[in-house]
């Protein structure tokens, strides 16, 4: 399926600095995710807020639809390094801006370049990928990447607690930025695989005739439903409804995200050798659903009790996210542009839904209930998972 063999005959070394790409992005990224709702919370209602991350997400979904045309056009290294420089932009307007009316389009952009900067990313690590190391690969820049979120949090915490919110967007600019050079460096010379005719029709249309993608498609919806969720409203719950301080909340965030560090390596590595994806996936969802029930029953401010809880939905979804991608990227190559931005896209589409549902559902019922909500939701990803079949 790869066309490595024409792409580049470093394949390994290129993968490295892309993992390095992966780490400085991510870092960026984990900054930010935790801090955007609180920080748009200063100027906009929990509800506008969740409007608005629905909206900039609608513009996400739609530039991922057309991005293969993009990168048939100009090249995977142009848009990556045009779409640098927009994300570059955005974070020094998030930083110096402090109108709602000019914050709310430059939030909408960042959030739209960020998401095809990871889509971009995912084409350039398939691009040096062979299909009998997707797990291994996959499992391995994931957990780099994670490593990121494991730590930024902690700087987080720091940052919100001395600095304030909008301090966030000049530390991400600093790891953005090398990564515009790393790319004019590095990758100027890339040689773009032929990316065929593109076709959304044709992509829909290949993914409905084939159940077991349109089942990895229901998965991958449901873990980003979850993390959309989570992302935006469990940074306000600790804070403003359980009273954890900023440090605190950069404490148990960085407890909760570490089962993708340690976790996602080996069960790619597993799910290459030994065990299939399926059973992996059952589990994952079992262990995410049970212990997100748990939340709105969980009322003390005690930091072990609820890094424990959130710790313990990560274990679930870690092990779902990386049987999500290595079931698709075995399936898909890098031929097949448009139903990888159709999959980045499906993902998408869930933090279109999440917040406009969680918008009207914190109309009628208080943010606690949220996340009995959403565990219902989860657990319908059992059956998804129970009938997919394994790629071994």
């Amino acid at each position: 399926m790869s066309d490595i063999h024409i792409i580049h005959k470093k394949p390994v070394k290129m993968l490295r600095i892309l993992y390095v790409i992966g780490f400085l992005f991510s870092a960026h990224l984990a900054l930010t995710a935790y801090v955007n709702s609180t920080f748009l919370s200063e100027y906009l209602s929990e509800n506008l807020v969740g409007l608005l991350f629905t909206a900039s997400y609608i513009i996400s979904v739609l530039s991922i639809v057309k991005i293969p045309q993009i990168l048939n056009k100009i090249g995977s290294y142009k848009t990556v390094t045009l779409l640098t420089l927009i994300n570059i932009g955005c974070l020094f307007g998030l930083f110096n801006l402090s109108f709602a009316s000019l914050l709310i389009p430059v939030f909408i952009i960042y959030i739209a370049s960020s998401n095809l900067i990871v889509f971009s990313l995912d084409i350039f690590v398939e691009n040096f990928s062979e299909d009998k190391s997707t797990g291994r690969t996959r499992g391995l820049f994931l957990t780099i990447i994670n490593i990121a979120w494991f730590l930024a949090p902690l700087l987080m915490g720091y940052i919100l607690t001395q600095l304030g919110p909008e301090k966030i967007y000049i530390i991400g600019l600093l790891f953005v930025t090398p990564i515009y050079f790393i790319f004019l460096a590095r990758f100027r010379k890339l040689k773009d695989p032929s990316y065929g005719k593109i076709s959304i029709i044709s992509a829909i249309k290949k993914i409905t005739n084939n159940k077991d993608i349109r089942k990895i498609f229901k998965v991958n919806f449901l873990l980003e439903f979850f993390f959309a969720c989570m992302v935006i409203y469990m940074p306000i719950y600790l804070n403003q409804y359980i009273g954890f301080s900023w440090n605190q909340i950069g404490i148990i965030f960085s407890i909760m995200l570490s089962p993708f560090v340690f976790l996602e390596w080996p069960l790619g590595k597993l799910a290459d050798t030994r065990w299939g994806e399926k059973e992996i996936l059952i589990i994952g969802f079992i262990i995410m659903g049970i212990s997100t029930i748990l939340i709105p029953f969980l009322k003390p401010a005690e930091l072990i009790l609820w890094a424990l809880l959130l710790f313990m939905t990560r274990i679930g979804a870690s092990s779902i996210q990386i049987m999500s991608d290595t079931y698709f990227f075995k399936k898909e190559g890098v031929g097949d542009t448009e139903v990888i931005s159709l999959f980045r896209g499906n993902a998408m589409l869930a933090w279109v839904i999440a917040p406009l549902l969680a918008s009207i559902f914190l109309f009628i019922f208080p943010l606690k209930y949220l996340f009995l909500a959403l565990a219902i939701i989860v657990l319908l990803g059992i059956y998804f998972a129970s009938t997919i079949k394994d790629t071994l």
